[in-house]
């Protein structure tokens, strides 16, 4: 997805100092962890469930129609009919098409950054990050078609394109916590954290894209050894002593 570096590259240094300077030490993030666990939810109500599996019933039904025909053609009627329910039941959900399109794009998101990081932490570096790759490289392989046709609306639409923004930022930042952990492990990386973390993902981003534009045809497998070998040559240096 293409993005506009100069305007994010001056929201992400101030929301970096902000954050470092109400932060100097990760302290907050030390805070979180030993924070006791949240009480357990209490049962959803019958009407509160059906609720749920409609507006979920709808994403996914709005997931497969613009895969199959794109977001302009994708009728909110067609929708519908797919998650089986009637046209003027969209509207209790959804305000609108975009609307639909934001959540659409919100869970895809949250779906490929969990599989980047859904990896046992037992494994070493090297096989973490193998298995890493993979599982986000299949997840966007399985959504090939929708993210081709949301790259379009992306550049269209300025709240989906703060969407994908904040969704960048996140996944800098979940990388950059990634390089630091391999800090104490005894890795040795070039540069400051963030900025090798935005490079990464930069990189990464336009590699992954491009493989979907040309229809996924190189093996994921080829893509996971290419990228591991690229990560691995930055960050899996042991320091010297």
């Amino acid at each position: 997805m293409a993005r506009k570096s100069t305007s994010r590259y001056e929201r992400t240094r101030t929301s970096r100092s902000r954050l470092e300077r109400n932060n100097p030490d990760g302290q907050i993030a030390e805070r979180a962890l030993a924070l006791p666990d949240p009480p357990p939810l209490a049962p959803e109500s019958p009407r509160v469930a059906q609720g749920r599996h409609i507006r979920e019933a709808l994403i996914r039904a709005a997931i497969e129609v613009i895969g199959e025909q794109g977001i302009a053609a994708a009728r909110v009627q067609v929708i519908a009919r797919r998650a089986g329910v009637g046209y003027g039941t969209f509207y209790n959900y959804f305000s609108s098409k975009m609307a639909l399109i934001e959540d659409v794009l919100t869970q895809i998101y949250q779906e490929i950054h969990d599989s980047w990081y859904r990896v046992p932490r037992d494994l070493e570096p090297i096989e973490r990050l193998r298995r890493g790759l993979d599982q986000g490289l299949e997840t966007n392989q399985r959504y090939r078609f929708i993210l081709v046709a949301l790259s379009e609306a992306v550049n269209l639409s300025q709240s989906l394109s703060q969407l994908r923004d904040a969704q960048w930022e996140r996944d800098v930042r979940d990388l950059e916590k990634l390089v630091r952990s391999y800090e104490k492990e005894g890795y040795e990386h070039p540069g400051d954290p963030y900025l090798l973390a935005m490079a990464l993902t930069c990189m990464s981003d336009g590699v992954i894209e491009r493989w979907l534009d040309g229809g996924a045809v190189i093996k994921r497998e080829a893509m996971v050894d290419t990228l591991v070998a690229v990560i691995q040559s930055v960050l899996l240096h042991r320091a010297s002593r």
